[in-house]
């Protein structure tokens, strides 16, 4: 439609899916991006975007796709369920959380990233014990950008991998997929991330705790997901989904490999607290 009626910018209007959406079409038209956000993704802040392209999500970089414009209105935001806005803030918080690790990490990038992961987890703690107001969720906004500004620039890792795999293969709800993975592959990376993974836990206010940790009792806390069954994924995907991570794997600071994939998986399909 955009290619018949010569549209010389899309307007996406709505939360990650409107965004990826509008972003796929500017990406082919090489046309501009205006997006009015109404949740947490983050997604309009970075010129990255996932495409489903022959079955598998394909991951794709262009400045087309970094909207030139974004409106932020928390007004606009209170009319999106509790059941769509907490997925989405987790999702943004696992853009900051990768942005401290991946291979395009930094000093400044990583201050960025906390802040945002900070922002973020306080405004969704509030959201969810009942104050849903326009100062939280404009809290939240502002955390969202500060994430997905921070992993626009870093990169991303395994986690990205391991979400992306369980949307395409087994049409697992995006956000929902990024919350329920976020301490798995966040535990499973730590050892090769010391540093940024001390960073991560203190943006949460868990200085004392593994950051798997504190993103598995930030999950619980404000009633997301935390479990692969619990979200749709059959069992007998476990197998399937570790193969196609290991032989297809993102640059991560832990290398990457079946066995202990696999074993990442199950416990995420189990829902056990993470091996910190």
């Amino acid at each position: 439609i955009a290619r018949e009626r010569k549209a010389d910018c899309v307007v996406s209007y709505g939360g990650g899916t409107s965004v990826g959406l509008a972003k796929a079409i500017a990406l082919e038209l090489k046309i501009p991006v205006v997006s009015a956000v109404t949740t947490f993704s983050g997604s309009e802040a970075t010129n990255l975007q996932a495409i489903l392209t022959d079955g598998l999500r394909v991951g794709y970089k262009s400045d087309w796709m970094l909207p030139r414009t974004i409106i932020y209105d928390p007004e606009t935001a209170m009319g999106v369920p509790l059941s769509i806005m907490i997925p989405s803030g987790v999702n943004a918080i696992a853009h900051g959380v990768e942005a401290c690790y991946a291979q395009g990490a930094t000093p400044v990038n990583s201050l960025i990233a906390g802040e945002g992961i900070s922002a973020m987890a306080s405004a969704l703690k509030r959201i969810a014990c009942g104050q849903d107001n326009a100062e939280s969720r404009g809290d939240g906004l502002y955390g969202a950008w500060l994430c997905g500004t921070s992993l626009g620039s870093a990169g991303v890792a395994l986690h990205h991998k391991f979400a992306h795999v369980l949307g395409s293969t087994f049409d697992l709800e995006h956000s929902m997929a990024h919350t329920v993975a976020l301490p798995y592959s966040v535990a499973y990376t730590a050892p090769g991330a010391p540093e940024a993974m001390k960073q991560i836990a203190t943006a949460l206010g868990a200085s004392r705790k593994s950051a798997a940790t504190a993103l598995y009792e930030l999950n619980v806390t404000i009633g997301a997901p935390t479990s692969l069954e619990e979200i749709g994924m059959p069992q007998d995907g476990i197998e399937k989904a570790a193969k196609m991570i290991a032989d297809d794997p993102y640059p991560n600071p832990v290398p990457v490999k079946y066995e202990p994939i696999r074993s990442m998986i199950e416990d995420a399909w189990h829902g056990r607290a993470p091996k910190a």
